[in-house]
């Protein structure tokens, strides 16, 4: 079997990977400024979204990383982020829609 699945599916791969918002002591550092511009240059992408939890969808590290995993109690307090026209987007199950 191909290690490639563990690679990106593993706790440090790039589809669970939470070190661009924080730390995990002997797990794995907060990602750097370079290692940001690396994962961005390789994959020739503008940002980087990730599921660690956040109270709001949000960009940090300049609008280069975006928090998407914000909590919810109910449909109104739903959050989610668009993509539209080049520009990001948060929005809400109450369809207010704010530029990030």
């Amino acid at each position: 079997m191909s290690n490639l699945p563990k690679l990106l599916f593993g706790s440090v791969g790039p589809f669970w990977y939470c070190g661009f918002f924080e730390a995990s002591e002997g797990r794995y550092p907060l990602a750097t400024d370079e290692d940001i511009d690396h994962v961005l240059a390789f994959y020739e992408a503008n940002a980087v979204v990730g599921h660690t939890g956040v109270e709001h969808v949000t960009t940090l590290r300049g609008g280069r990383v975006i928090g998407i995993d914000a909590p919810y109690e109910d449909l109104y307090s739903l959050e989610g982020l668009l993509w539209e026209a080049g520009r990001f987007y948060r929005v809400t199950g109450a369809g207010e829609r704010v530029r990030l």
